[in-house]
């Protein structure tokens, strides 16, 4: 998934469920109620298992990661250098936001990057310091 305000699109790749035909991957506004709209989205698609691999990019993630984590959605918000070195690796060149969401996807597949609880749950268990970008 990509996010970038104020609109939060994911390009292709970016939300890949089961089967040869993709569903059409509306945009959201990058807003609590936009993030509902793309938790039903993801709903309807009636897949089990959803896991979402988002860049940290500090109040543009926190906010959308814990929507999804509410939604009972698994979770890893991964420092952007992590995702930088996978698209190097890969000889990846462009950079647009429906590429970037397309290298996240196939990091999130390859590199399966730890699902991360909330920082709110961290600190009430008392992990000091806690913060979504554990990965």
């Amino acid at each position: 998934m990509g996010l970038a305000p104020p609109r939060f699109l994911p390009g292709p790749g970016a939300v890949r469920l089961p089967g040869p035909r993709q569903p059409r991957r509306p945009s959201v506004d990058n807003t609590p109620a936009g993030h509902q709209q793309r938790v039903a989205w993801l709903a309807k698609q009636h897949v089990d298992g959803v896991r979402a691999c988002l860049e940290a990019t500090g109040t543009y993630s926190d906010d959308v990661a814990q929507v999804l984590h509410d939604a009972r959605i698994t979770v890893s918000v991964v420092n952007p250098a992590r995702i930088a070195a996978y698209a190097k690796s890969r000889l990846t060149r462009n950079k647009t936001d429906q590429a970037d969401a397309v290298v996240i996807a196939q990091f999130a597949q390859s590199e399966q990057p730890m699902a991360q609880t909330p920082p709110q749950a961290a600190l009430s268990q008392g992990q000091a310091g806690a913060s979504w970008d554990g990965a």
